[in-house]
């Protein structure tokens, strides 16, 4: 029986194509039109991209997206400026930097290798949802029932020995395990702008990844392949306004570059403009029964450097191989996946969910910067020597995490 994925996002599809590589087949069910793209994410990490090289995926990508090797704080009151260089990591990876990239690069990438001849064969159902997790007959394995997203009556059913469920964050799959999803909503929500350019006042005071600060204020500037992406944070008191219409961000602007470009600048400048919730939950579990749970199904967390993410891609390569045990070795497919599950887990509570609350409270991956709780308000720690750098980045960069088979 083939291996069931629902999510057809880069996780469900990484997971697919790892397997179909391994000689796996697999059915993909995606409940919306595979090429819309409702992520946020726009940075592979060191970890993933060495672990991408391996599979022959990240020389397309390196090639479409922006390699950033430094970081830089900026406090703009004082003018200080710290920047931590990735050459610090350079004999932790093969990849010393980030790579600003949207990560539909990747699934696009992904779908064109998998619809591409060698490996084994992959279904993919798109806009298809579940609407029921069954019992196979067989009495193992799981039966998913299946109805078109648009509706009628038509339905389908695709069973699978095992059942990879990496439908996001609003997962039903999760529900019908049984799985909560335990944590908090952030009252503050993320408002993303996207700029062509900037002025060059500001633009030459940034690297590729910059932190700032001005008095209370704090935003994050990303070089893209495309122009700029700055991220702000409005205060519970200010969301509302924030999440009306631009205006709160522009007036945010004129307020931190203030003594460095014209505020009428920000008034007319073209820009794209959206915001999102931010939320810290994950489930109890990983695996029940036959069903592996993982990415964004399996845990949400705030956005920065765009960890949760690149967790997920490497919790799903892990998944990937655990599974392809069963082709090679089936009297070891269940302690492999029972070790995948504890050890995902484990990294999830104790790696990835404490690392992005300190960035949430005002930390960076740069100095250690932590803001007093409910203040705002940030003290900077003294600079790290040259090893307290270079373990800082490689947790940043979620190297710690990465063991490949």
């Amino acid at each position: 029986m083939p291996v069931l994925v629902v999510g057809a996002g880069p996780v469900g599809l990484l997971t697919a194509f790892v397997l179909s590589q391994r000689g796996m087949a697999c059915t993909v069910l995606e409940q919306h039109a595979v090429a819309l793209n409702r992520s946020r994410a726009s940075t592979f990490q060191p970890a993933v991209l060495d672990r991408l090289s391996g599979l022959g995926l990240a020389a397309p990508l390196l090639a479409a997206g922006l390699k950033v090797d430094r970081i830089r704080s900026w406090d703009l009151n004082t003018g200080h400026q710290n920047d931590l260089d990735y050459a610090v990591i350079a004999a932790d990876t093969a990849h010393p930097f980030r790579l600003h990239l949207e990560q539909a690069a990747l699934r696009t990438l992904l779908l064109q290798r998998l619809a591409a001849p060698g490996g084994a064969p992959v279904e993919l159902l798109e806009q298809h949802r579940v609407e029921a997790l069954e019992r196979n007959e067989a009495g193992e394995g799981v039966r998913l029932r299946i109805r078109p997203a648009a509706g009628g009556d038509r339905l389908l059913h695709r069973s699978g020995r095992w059942l990879v469920v990496a439908d996001g964050a609003r997962s039903g799959l999760r529900s019908q395990l049984g799985l909560p999803f335990d944590g908090v909503d952030m009252p503050e929500p993320v408002v993303r702008l996207m700029l062509p350019a900037l002025p060059e006042a500001i633009a030459r005071q940034l690297a590729g990844v910059t932190y700032g600060r001005a008095g209370v204020r704090s935003f994050s500037a990303l070089r893209m392949p495309e122009g700029w992406r700055l991220i702000l944070r409005p205060s519970a008191q200010e969301s509302q306004a924030a999440l009306t219409d631009p205006t709160w961000a522009r007036g945010v602007l004129v307020e931190l570059f203030a003594s460095l470009v014209d505020p009428a600048w920000w008034s007319t400048a073209p820009l794209q403009w959206d915001h999102y919730g931010v939320a810290q939950r994950c489930v109890p579990q990983r695996r029940v029964g036959a069903a592996l749970v993982l990415g964004d199904a399996a845990h949400v967390t705030n956005t920065r450097g765009g960890l949760n993410m690149n967790f997920g891609l490497l919790e799903a390569m892990a998944l990937a191989e655990a599974l392809a045990l069963g082709g090679s070795a089936p009297e070891m497919i269940e302690p492999a996946l029972d070790a995948w599950a504890r050890l995902w887990q484990s990294h999830t509570i104790h790696a990835l969910l404490p690392r992005t609350s300190r960035l949430l409270a005002g930390g960076t991956p740069l100095d250690g910067t932590v803001a007093a709780a409910g203040s705002g308000q940030a003290s900077s720690a003294a600079a790290p020597d040259p090893q307290e750098s270079r373990l800082r980045l490689i947790k940043a960069s979620l190297l710690d995490l990465n063991a490949p088979p």
